[in-house]
């Protein structure tokens, strides 16, 4: 239980950190786009898919398509392919690891936020950077990658 209460408190500073650096302030967003912010509590109850995702594909699909078929593993390790969990927070690590691609804060959220991207609030732009980060490093920044089999490892690693 304490572990929990730990946890519930880190991600509350956290979150306060944030605020307080605007990093999750709210952004103008067009009809296709649904953008949750610090202050959003749940999840609308219909969102709406990413854009390039049709019904004949599912994001798995689309990993495996516009990463490797070995990435679709490494979310699954990393997030579970969840950007949310159930009560609508976003997914993080106690390393500071966010979103479906567990992408790391400390690392990455200056650059991401230079792009122009939410990798926090957004799970395109979580998407978009990670492809971003696998065109430069390959498997490198994922720690599930040394986790999954190797076997097929040096075919996609960069």
């Amino acid at each position: 239980m304490k572990k929990i209460l730990w946890l519930i408190l880190v991600f509350a500073i956290l979150i306060a950190l944030l605020i307080s650096k605007k990093v999750l302030a709210p952004q103008e967003a067009d009809a296709s786009q649904t953008i949750l912010v610090a202050q959003t509590s749940t999840i609308p109850q219909s969102i709406p898919v990413m854009a390039y995702l049709t019904s004949t594909s599912t994001l798995q699909e689309r990993i495996a398509k516009d990463f490797s078929p070995r990435m679709v593993k490494i979310v699954g390790c990393e997030s579970h392919f969840k950007q949310f969990e159930d009560d609508g927070t976003v997914v993080l690590s106690p390393t500071l690891d966010v979103g479906l691609f567990q992408l790391n804060l400390k690392s990455h959220l200056k650059q991401s936020q230079k792009m122009g991207l939410d990798i926090i609030n957004s799970m395109e732009d979580n998407y978009t950077y990670a492809k971003y980060l696998y065109d430069e490093q390959g498997e490198k920044p994922w720690v599930c990658a040394s986790l999954i089999s190797s076997s097929t490892s040096s075919q996609f690693s960069k």
